[in-house]
């Protein structure tokens, strides 16, 4: 069964104003930062968080995939597992094959939202304060963001092809 487009865009606006995920084994006060990711590539490289715009390192076993056939849909919370990312910290999700990408952010403040190829390339990017969307071409690609504000962030994000 596919989502609506208004289905995706309802449980952005819900769940990421109404739900967190719960912090599990991970950084203190399940905020992840640049000293903590330094200190800890591997767990860094499972939660999909970096403070490289690159993307968190890949570790052996680490599979930054959702294993989605075409035609995907679905929606994850970033960090990946749970957690927030404190300032200049990247999240990411995993790659999924989509062509539409819809998120919402837990606390209205500034970050840099990408959208990536298994490549590194950045098909798309801005910066958002809220809620958006985009459509671009399908392929497998992930969303990321980069925490520019001044509290620990978490998103959730939704995708599709439409």
């Amino acid at each position: 069964m596919k989502l609506s487009l208004a289905t995706l865009i309802a449980c952005v606006f819900s769940v990421a104003l109404l739900a967190r995920p719960a912090y599990g084994a991970g950084p203190p006060n399940g905020v992840y930062t640049c000293s903590w990711i330094a200190q800890h590539p591997v767990e860094a490289a499972q939660a999909l968080v970096s403070c490289d715009p690159e993307g968190p390192v890949q570790v052996p076993g680490v599979r930054p995939f959702g294993g989605d056939m075409p035609d995907a849909q679905g929606c994850q919370f970033v960090p990946n597992g749970g957690g927030a990312v404190g300032q200049w910290v990247y999240a990411w999700s995993q790659y999924e094959y989509a062509n539409y990408w819809s998120w919402g952010p837990a606390v209205i403040q500034q970050f840099h939202w990408y959208i990536q190829k298994t490549n590194g390339d950045i098909v798309r990017h801005s910066v958002g304060i809220g809620s958006g969307s985009t459509t671009v071409g399908a392929n497998v690609l992930r969303w990321g963001a980069q925490n520019q504000g001044p509290e620990p962030q978490t998103w959730y994000v939704c995708y599709a092809v439409v």
